[in-house]
């Protein structure tokens, strides 16, 4: 079955649904028929090899070797304005083959700059890590490139990604903070940083999508940790952006706060991979004290610049302590009875 909307320029297939009865051959092996339409159209017979993926619930049963790659068609000629959203997200939910119509020389705004339809789909595929540009044509209404996926995703990799996306947001944290304190970086150093915390979060939105995690039952929560910490990332980027070009300096009291608040992300890795009662409680404790000495920030006399720039500071705060909640969720075994 298939969809194609001009509205959406999104093509893709939509999975079906159906019940099986379970049957029992021999004394202990149960099984379950296949769709008829679904082995010929794979060509599938008795001997072939299936594979199985356990999740939770359910089971997910693919044809070796003959499984159709998911695909999308963009036509972004009319959309430029959507086209990093739409190839980042189409490849966070996992599609395999991505067919974007463009014009090569047309240039639009993305982050703060002047780029090319080209030159943004090449920046793009940079750091969608497993993906490459298959193929690149030129049609009468401008031209083609393909994006495909070079290798097979395994839910193993995810331990990796998750650890480099930790790391790379304490970096950009202490970044921004001694730029703060008198070490001034470059745009471009800290754009880089951005950058590889969008890679590593990208990708492990992209095994959770595809392979999920390997607790079944906290895939939704490491979902939403992962979107978090990039988020929090995006605060600590449009900070520095903010202050870098008004040419904020933020008082030593507010550059305390931050480097306070830097040291919450290295705790909350901790909290999520080793989670103990007296850590859960000293972090909640740090994170009332945050808010108390933003409070007392807010409340004195500073500039309006300061004060924009206390607003990113805060939204930062804000979503370390969502992320206290979360670490609880994760550890949920550590509850059990």
């Amino acid at each position: 079955m298939h969809i194609y909307n001009r509205n959406s320029f999104i093509f893709e297939k939509i999975s079906q649904r159906m019940m099986r009865k379970i049957m029992k051959v021999g004394p202990t092996t149960l099984v379950v028929s296949l769709p008829s339409n679904w082995a010929k159209q794979f060509k599938l017979k008795k001997g072939n090899e299936l594979m199985l993926d356990i999740q939770g619930n359910s089971l997910r049963v693919s044809a070796l070797g003959a499984v159709e790659p998911k695909e999308a068609v963009l036509d972004l000629r009319g959309h430029d304005h959507l086209l990093h959203l739409l190839i980042s997200n189409l490849y966070k939910v996992g599609y395999k083959k991505i067919t974007i119509s463009f014009i090569p020389e047309k240039t639009i705004w993305h982050r703060y700059r002047k780029i090319t339809h080209l030159d943004l789909i090449k920046s793009l595929v940079d750091h969608l890590t497993g993906m490459d540009i298959d193929e690149m044509r030129k049609t009468r209404q401008g031209s083609i490139i393909i994006l495909k996926e070079r290798a097979q995703l395994s839910s193993e990799e995810f331990s990796h990604a998750f650890n480099k996306l930790f790391f790379h947001l304490s970096n950009q944290a202490e970044q921004v903070s001694m730029h703060f304190k008198g070490r001034p970086v470059s745009r471009e150093e800290v754009r880089m940083m951005e950058r590889l915390i969008n890679q590593a979060s990208d990708f492990c939105l992209r095994i959770l999508n595809t392979q999920g995690y390997h607790d079944y039952m906290k895939t939704a929560i490491v979902f939403s940790l992962v979107t978090k910490l990039e988020e929090i990332g995006d605060e600590y980027f449009n900070l520095f952006l903010y202050a870098d070009q008004k040419k904020v300096r933020l008082d030593e009291r507010q550059i305390a706060l931050l480097l306070s608040i830097n040291q919450q992300i290295k705790d909350i890795y901790l909290l999520v991979n080793k989670f103990s009662d007296g850590a859960y409680d000293a972090f909640s404790e740090r994170i009332v004290k945050h808010f108390a000495q933003f409070e007392e920030i807010a409340e004195k006399n500073i500039t309006k610049e300061q004060l924009r720039c206390c607003f990113f500071i805060y939204s930062i705060l804000q979503k370390c302590r969502d992320l206290l909640e979360t670490s609880l969720a994760i550890n949920h075994e550590k509850f059990s009875p």
